[in-house]
């Protein structure tokens, strides 16, 4: 697997850009969202995936 900087793609084999990904700092029982104070949210490829200390979520329909 591979590690991700703020605002870099991360391409994982067979996956396909359908996520979010924040920081887990904070984001436990809450809905993700991107307004204010989440700079730091950026598109991955993959659910579910733990990757450089933040977390992939499938983003809300």
């Amino acid at each position: 697997m591979k590690t991700i900087e703020k605002g870099h793609l991360v391409a994982l084999e067979g996956a396909e850009p359908v996520n979010l990904i924040f920081p887990i700092s904070g984001m436990f029982g809450a809905q993700p969202t991107l307004e204010e104070g989440q700079e730091h949210a950026f598109k991955v490829y993959g659910p579910g995936m733990i990757i450089n200390d933040a977390y992939a979520l499938q983003p809300s329909q």
